[in-house]
């Protein structure tokens, strides 16, 4: 509060007023013109719709002894001009409050813009009692950022910067965290017992183990593609907000609502072109004149058949989203190019489902000796390279230059790389310098990557964090053949058969039976008795595990004195707002430790 408490532990109405600035200003993620603030917090007034007199219907955050006195003495409307004393406290404090890094200033043509910090959100989540039933209308870190995607629809750098700071700030509070579970046992009779797990809080954000394995998985599923297909089609699909200006685009939409509706407007365009309509010709076959917006009932060069795909979901510098998606084995026209869709029909498909204009289709050729090919340096020797370059045509090299530099997509080499990309290695860069941005915030050494610094931008990995979305994803087939049980080698397959065999035997003998041999366990699709009881015990739960809440790790039954303190009492000083605060929770509210641990 800047001056303190007085001597009677009181505080006064200047105080107040510091505290519900800074309380507005948490509020609001996207920043509040300074003159907007000093009228809403300290006057009662909401600029929008002021008419020239003070609100009194109670409705805007309000002191009414400022308009009540202005009334008595005056009657008439008080003007919105910065130049009072309201205005010119306001001005001396938050400057105050920039310098303890609460609130971040910005000029912009609207005045003076004040933007919380993750320290203000901090300092006031810490004086918060993590009551049962606690209620608050702040707003904490993950939420504050969506706060942001739902009202702008191009971020600026200070916000850029805040998204940064809130993901840095989530992945070291969660590294003081457990999930705690309740184990029960039991055997067929329902006999048994319970014990009490925990397990480290981790995510895909703060995880090493997962963050590696996620991008071993986006090379399985490029090798299965390698094995499998002999063409792909790389597909670029962007998201348009809008213009007010435009009667035939939709009004300026958040970057959280082109985002939620990404993927669902993507299995929309899967669905159309998997259908088969027979009322439209197919603009592959002979004869059939090619796809134009007129012609649209009448034709349409869908390929008609449900296609494997591995799809990356990237973000612009506005941090507008977009996808890049590599379709594989994708039909070809008549002159064996890979041919997706007509760009028209795609662009037409996707405006209509209200995403964005711009699409591109780059097709691909899958070749296999990439470091034999003369003149030409790739950075592997395999995987889907330009069909224009690399396929079989007999495209003139003019022509070949025209066609490639027409994609959205670069496949050639610039001056900082010479080599050119395969379409693995082109979503791969921007997958493995995500990965290495994670890992680099859980500490862990990622090695120079000084030519792709710009992959590292931690607000990137904060919109897929608050937003929840994933970083890259395959089709329900892909997954299927990539599936990790699926590709166990003689070996171990042989040793989780004989383990299986062994715990229904254990199990067989609790209750009673014949002990079986493993010759009777091979045949138990025609020894009817052995397979119902093996049905059986089978059927029975054995386990079963409840989430029962997330803790601080401090506040754990096993950290506390075990000489006098109670369950209860431990709730007490955790949870009763006459106690000291013991949860640095910051908002991840965990439930009350006794109805856990009792």
């Amino acid at each position: 509060m800047a001056h303190g408490l007085t001597s009677n532990d009181s505080i006064t109405d200047r105080d107040k007023d510091r505290i519900n600035l800074l309380k507005f200003v948490a509020s609001k993620p996207e920043g509040i013109v300074l003159n907007h603030l000093v009228h809403y917090v300290l006057k009662g007034i909401n600029p929008t719709n002021y008419t020239g007199f003070y609100d009194l219907s109670g409705d805007e955050w309000e002191r009414h002894d400022h308009a009540l006195d202005s009334i008595a003495d005056k009657g008439e409307s008080i003007p919105l001009n910065g130049s009072d004393a309201d205005y010119q406290f306001a001005r001396r404090f938050l400057p105050k409050a920039e310098d303890a890094e609460l609130v971040r200033l910005e000029d912009s043509p609207a005045g003076r813009v004040a933007h919380p910090t993750t320290d203000l959100l901090d300092l006031i989540s810490a004086g918060i009692s993590e009551t049962a039933g606690a209620n608050s209308e702040l707003v904490y870190d993950r939420e504050f950022v969506c706060n942001v995607l739902q009202n702008t629809n191009s971020l600026t750098d200070s916000q850029k910067d805040f998204f940064g700071s809130a993901l840095h700030s989530y992945i070291q509070r969660i590294e003081d965290y457990r999930l705690a579970f309740d184990v029960q046992l039991h055997d067929h009779r329902g006999r048994g017992g319970h014990r009490r797990m925990t397990k480290d809080y981790k995510t895909r954000f703060n995880d090493e183990g997962r963050i590696k394995r996620g991008f071993a998985r986006f090379n399985d599923a490029l090798e299965h593609e390698y094995a499998a297909a002999e063409n792909a089609v790389l597909l670029t699909l962007t998201s348009d907000p809008g213009t007010h200006g435009n009667e035939d685009r939709p009004d300026p939409r958040s970057i959280d609502e082109l985002l939620q509706s990404m993927n669902p407007n993507f299995h929309r365009l899967n669905q159309y072109m998997a259908s088969d309509p027979t009322t439209k010709a197919d603009t592959r076959e002979p004869g059939v004149v090619s796809y134009r917006p007129d012609r649209a009932d009448d034709v349409t060069s869908r390929p008609r058949e449900r296609l494997d795909y591995l799809k990356v979901l990237e973000f612009t510098e506005r941090g507008l989203p977009h996808l890049h998606v590599l379709f594989f084995d994708v039909p070809t026209d008549e002159n064996g190019m890979p041919f997706l869709m007509h760009k028209q029909e795609l662009s037409e498909k996707w405006q209509d489902y209200g995403q964005g204009q711009i699409v591109d289709a780059y097709p691909l050729v899958y070749r296999d000796d990439l470091d034999d090919l003369d003149g030409t340096e790739f950075e592997e020797d395999e995987g889907f390279v330009c069909w224009y370059r690399y396929g079989e045509n007999d495209l003139n090299t003019a022509a070949v230059e025209e066609r490639s530099r027409s994609h959205r997509v670069d496949m050639v080499g610039d001056d900082e790389t010479a080599k050119q990309k395969t379409a693995g290695s082109y979503l791969g860069k921007y997958l493995s310098m995500t990965f290495a941005a994670l890992l680099d915030e859980t500490g862990e050494e990622i090695g120079e990557q000084e030519s792709y610094s710009e992959k590292f931008a931690s607000w990137k990995l904060a919109m897929y964090w608050a937003t929840e979305k994933q970083f890259w994803s395959i089709s329900r087939s892909i997954e299927r053949a990539i599936d990790p049980d699926s590709q166990l080698n003689e070996d171990t397959a042989r040793g989780v058969r004989w383990a299986a065999k062994q715990d229904v035997m254990l199990a067989c003998e609790t209750v009673g039976e014949d002990h079986f041999s493993y010759d009777e366990l091979d045949e138990l699709e025609t020894v009817e008795r052995n397979r119902s009881t093996v049905s059986q015990i089978v059927a029975s739960p054995f386990v079963n595990i409840d989430y029962l809440g997330t803790y601080r790790y401090d506040d754990l039954p096993a950290h506390w004195s075990r000489r006098s303190t109670t369950l209860e009492d431990v709730d007490k000083q955790v949870n009763d707002p006459e106690e000291p605060v013991r949860l640095a929770s910051r908002g991840d509210r965990p439930p009350p430790i006794s109805s856990v641990w009792s």
